[in-house]
């Protein structure tokens, strides 16, 4: 530990030595184009050296320490049509200066667009965002189902109110979710624990596939989301947004509100809130009995900003409530049998409000306080101190009067600090160090009553990265390198309730490069190649008993026999990814293609290995075993405008399985293919910036899921006969579900400072189920929904 210190002290105390000096500089001064009005919070960007700026209350911004080139430079905001500039910075033009006039415009179907913004740490790792109008049509979903705008990122849910992102085949401790700049820490290893984030606090929402642990550790192998807030308002006018959403489906309604201000002498804040209540969600045909939701959330930012320095204080809380499907709980193998093979399930009640056991109740709370810091002839020192507090409650159906007794209660602590430089350009050289330290104390509240699922444990975690860029006019090389080192030391009991405190102690190294080629303005070409090392997870090594939230018995990897075995070898795992984008854009068509490959040596997963019967029901008993697994596949994303009429396709296809037998994975998800027709007319009496668009979504059956074996098979069995079932490899419970297609239909329009829309999703009542759903063995999805959305700036 003391070693990894010194060197971060020594790397960021001797920057001085690599830099030289690049004086150039950009300057731009926005307005509007008609009345010549300057505009604020217009954002400049130059993707080929990952940086931003923003326009200030005059209008105007500036790119400071920039070498000698041409670089092609993206101006928008969000009411404003975009503009491209070329800028050009020459040893006889050191301080390039453009007027920039913006057209009015509001963005509505506006296509993806492969940017590196100021937030990817590498700029060959494609980074997509949501559009605007994307982001505000999504408002009221959970953050999974919002990030399913993007090509290749897909939810695996539990039901309509739980649902956590998937990159590529990857999701939980695998994809870093990074919220206003911090590492989101929650119980994110288990598959129906959903991120304890309220999607209304985020103004940007934006994915990096590529293996990002270079700059954010091993939780990144999959890629990351990240989520940030409305910037703090420069503005002296009091202005925000307010939100009314209601869904026919389970008449859930929502509300939120956005505040913000500036005072004099650098001061601002900004403030928001939103609360959300849902009844029984239902399918076309049924009611998903006991599966309503509630939450109540707030955020807000504090800033005070100088010339050379600025500082912000943050604080957010997360308070849900949610049921689990009563069906998802059966008496013994028959009954769980039927559960899956019958077309509706065992227990359907009548619609109601109330959230009865099994549920869970999740309070998060995540507090910070950053800084930045503009240091003369070196760079740009970022610090960071963040603390979150996550409290998990999950309730089961308990005799004796006990169901007001939680059955697992966890309370996770994490504090995180971190320091950032980016140094200025030297010659050709753009990059950053960094240093950062997790401290993380997970505790079983004792009000259970029973063994806990989770062990207690402290994890502490260090690390310290460099990524370097060399840039040129027409391409970028870039590489970076990372260490890190993890000590967990877990306190728990084995058989015979024998108490150990067993410690595991990780070094792991993080490397990538990668390259960008941008001949023209037309086309892009990027690639890289990443390769990140993630020890296992204390609940992949040390869970133990039932997982009530997807209804399953979950078994470590250092279970044996039946028994904790705190001795036995396991392994770290080993993500070796490579990803490219072709990207081409003309007046009317853009195209993004991006493939990708990614092989993981001592890959950790959950199979079904058994089914169990004990004093709470039958379950299926799920074991974390590794494996070598190779994953291949496939993005594109399409928009072509004639006119006022345009269509959007995009297309995702993974193909993951074991390398040695070949096996497909189970919960990988299948080809999905999704077209979007629209029109847009700009005004039409005293409405304006109207929106028609129908959807049509294809989702393929998953023909490369494992083999099936039924429940009753393991009635009754002997060791012998299912080490024999075990020894022919994964198997599933029930067959991957049949393909679906499902149709959408809506319309936007704005009225002065109201924005309404409506649409209808499965406008069918197509019956189906979904693949990544884990409720699919006892319930089909959800039937026709009508969404009414009204907002109203001011």
């Amino acid at each position: 530990m003391k070693n990894l210190v010194f060197v971060g002290l020594l790397l960021l105390m001797n920057i001085n030595i690599l830099l030289g000096q690049c004086v150039g500089s950009i300057h731009g001064h926005v307005y509007k184009k008609k009345g010549k009005v300057s505009l604020t919070n217009v954002v400049a960007q130059i993707p080929s050296v990952s940086l931003e700026a923003i326009s200030n209350e005059q209008g105007e911004f500036l790119f400071e320490g920039i070498c000698e080139g041409s670089y092609l430079m993206r101006v928008f905001r969000e009411d404003f049509d975009t503009l491209w500039i070329t800028a050009k910075v020459t040893a006889k033009s050191l301080h390039f200066h453009q007027d920039i006039f913006l057209e009015t415009h509001k963005e509505t179907l506006e296509s993806i667009e492969i940017l590196q913004r100021k937030d990817a740490p590498i700029s060959s790792q494609t980074q997509q965002y949501l559009s605007n109008a994307e982001l505000e049509a999504s408002r009221g979903k959970t953050l999974g189902d919002m990030l399913k705008n993007i090509a290749g990122v897909n939810s695996l849910s539990t039901g309509a109110g739980i649902s956590k992102p998937m990159i590529h085949g990857l999701h939980s401790q695998r994809v870093l979710i990074l919220n206003n700049g911090v590492r989101q820490e929650g119980q994110q290893w288990g598959e129906e624990h959903a991120p304890e984030i309220d999607p209304f606090s985020a103004e940007q929402v934006a994915v990096i596939k590529g293996a990002a642990g270079v700059r954010y550790g091993s939780d990144a192998m999959g890629g990351v989301v990240i989520l940030n807030p409305k910037p703090l308002t420069t503005s002296s006018k009091f202005s925000g947004k307010a939100y009314l959403i209601g869904h026919s489906n389970s008449r859930m309604g929502n509300i939120a509100f956005q505040m913000q201000k500036a005072f004099s002498k650098g001061w601002a804040w900004n403030f928001q809130t939103s609360a959300k209540k849902g009844g029984d969600f239902h399918t076309p045909n049924y009611v998903l009995s006991n599966t309503g939701i509630q939450e109540l959330n707030f955020s807000g930012t504090i800033g005070y900003t100088k010339e050379n320095w600025n500082i912000q204080g943050y604080l957010s809380r997360f308070d849900s409530e949610i049921g689990i499907l009563r069906a998802s709980h059966t008496g013994n193998i028959n009954d769980l049998a039927l559960s899956i093979s019958r077309p509706q399930p065992w227990y359907i009640a009548p619609f109601t409000y109330d959230i009865n056991n099994p549920r869970q109740r999740i309070i998060h709370y995540l507090g910070k306080i950053n800084a930045e810091i503009k240091l003369n002839h070196v760079g740009t020192l970022s610090l960071q101190y963040a603390f979150q507090d996550n409290s998990r409650k999950e309730y089961d159906i308990r005799r004796a009067g006990r169901s007001s007794m939680p059955a697992l209660s966890l309370s996770l602590q994490s504090h995180n600090l971190e320091a950032v430089l980016e140094h200025h350009a030297w010659r050709d050289f753009r990059g950053s160090f960094g240093i950062n330290t997790l401290y993380q104390t997970n505790y079983n509240i004792p009000e259970t009553g029973i063994v806990p699922l989770l062990p207690n444990f402290t994890n502490i975690t260090q690390g310290i990265f460099w990524v370097e860029r060399f840039i040129k006019p027409k391409y970028d090389l870039e590489w970076g390198l990372r260490y890190d080192y993890r000590h967990t030391q877990v306190r728990t009991f084995i058989q015979n309730r024998t108490y150990i405190e067993p410690n595991y102690q990780f070094n792991f190294i993080t490397g990538t490069i990668g390259y960008s080629y941008f001949p023209n303005d037309s086309f892009t070409f990027k690639t890289n190649i990443g390769a990140t090392f993630r020890p296992p997870h204390t609940a992949e090594l040390f869970s133990q008993g039932l997982h009530l939230g997807i209804g399953n018995i979950q078994e470590g990897l250092l279970f044996e026999n039946g028994f904790l075995n705190p001795q036995k070898n396991f392994s770290i795992e080993q993500s070796y990814k490579w990803v490219a984008s072709f990207s081409y854009k003309q007046k009317n068509w853009t195209l993004d293609i991006q493939p990708y490959y990614n092989i993981i040596n001592n890959f950790i997963y959950l199979t079904p290995t058994d089914i169990r019967l004990t004093i709470r029901g039958t379950f299926p008993v799920f074991n974390y075993i590794q494996d070598n697994i190779s994953m291949r596949g496939i993005d594109l994303t399409s928009i072509y405008k004639l006119g006022k009429w345009g269509w959007q396709s995009k297309f995702a296809y993974l193909q993951a399985q074991i390398q040695q037998t070949k096996e497909g994975l189970i919960n990988m998800p299948p080809l999905r293919w999704e077209n979007k027709l629209f029109f847009e007319q700009k005004k039409w009496k005293s409405l304006e910036n109207i929106d028609f668009f129908a959807t049509l979504l294809h989702v393929s059956k998953q023909s490369n899921a494992p083999r099936v074996i039924s429940p009753t098979i393991f009635e009754n069995i002997t060791n012998e006969e299912q080490a024999t079932i075990l020894a022919g490899g994964n198997f599933d419970f029930m067959e991957a579900p049949k393909g679906y297609t499902l149709l959408g239909l809506g319309v936007q329009a704005s009225y002065k400072n109201f924005t309404f829309s409506g649409k209808v999703e499965n406008a069918t009542n197509l019956i189906y189920r979904d693949y990544l759903n884990r409720w699919r063995y006892y319930a089909n999805d959800l039937g026709r929904n009508y969404i009414f959305q009204l907002n109203y700036k001011f």
